[in-house]
């Protein structure tokens, strides 16, 4: 049931976001689209994707209808993630977002029991992808932390 409420969540907040960006002053555009029409086709394609699996959610409660309970370990993990999500938040202006970032995915993947050399080679490859996805196709200013940190990020991007 929670599922299903999360996506009802999802989908209000959606329309929030569509409501703001159909907002967007577009009396100067030269784009056919303009600046709004990005962020609406975002909107509507993530919207339909959600009400599919909002359907099929709703099918799968509606044939199992078994209810799953959150074990003392499970509680622990989810609590870890939040945390680990929270020390990122604050770490990354001071240390840059490369190196909060690559140490974020260390500590999610050991969280969620992914140890060894597995998780720091999934971590290097995660960071890499967004750090590329972010800076450098979208290119995105990302924080680039203080002293040393600074010139790192530099270096990379």
């Amino acid at each position: 049931m929670g599922e299903i409420l999360f996506h009802i969540f999802l989908l209000g907040v959606l329309a929030i976001f569509g409501v703001s960006a159909t907002d967007i002053n577009t009396a100067r555009a030269n784009d056919p689209l303009g600046p709004a029409g990005f962020p609406v086709i975002i909107i509507v394609f993530i919207s339909l994707l959600l009400v599919i699996s909002l359907v099929k959610t709703i099918k799968k409660y509606k044939e199992t209808h078994t209810h799953m309970k959150i074990t003392a370990t499970g509680f622990k993990r989810i609590i870890a993630l939040l945390v680990s999500l929270i020390v990122f938040v604050f770490t990354t202006n001071k240390i840059g977002f490369i190196i909060s970032i690559f140490i974020l995915f260390i500590a999610m993947f050991n969280i969620m029991g992914q140890k060894g050399k597995k998780g720091i080679l999934l971590s290097i490859a995660s960071s890499i992808v967004i750090i590329s996805l972010f800076a450098v196709v979208l290119s995105v200013p990302l924080p680039r932390g203080l002293g040393i940190f600074k010139e790192l990020s530099y270096l990379i991007y």
